[in-house]
């Protein structure tokens, strides 16, 4: 199920009402793929079993692991965890984040 993958739980706004902040609930593995294509994404374990992550991405984190998403092709072996992302972060960039 890709929607397990990554699901955004919650987006932090400020004063001014724009995006800090996205946590979304990740499975390890997939949290693997995050630090790999952004660097390090600190994560609080769900549960005993440590296979869901809670992950806090500022927002120039998620925009840059949106746009990293956005341009890898089904042939990339992180695929099936950077469309669940992309799709994920897309309702939270396309609706929510102003970009310049």
């Amino acid at each position: 199920m890709e929607h397990r993958r990554f699901r955004i739980v919650t987006v932090a706004l400020d004063d001014k009402e724009e995006v800090r902040e996205i946590t979304a609930i990740v499975r390890s593995d997939t949290h693997k793929v995050i630090t790999e294509l952004v660097g390090d994404v600190a994560a609080v374990p769900r549960g005993s079993d440590g296979a869901e992550l809670t992950v806090a991405l500022p927002v120039e984190t998620a925009i840059k692991l949106f746009r990293t998403c956005g341009q890898m092709t089904g042939r990339d072996p992180h695929h099936e965890h950077s469309s669940a992302i992309y799709d994920s972060l897309g309702h939270i960039y396309f609706g929510l984040i102003e970009v310049e």
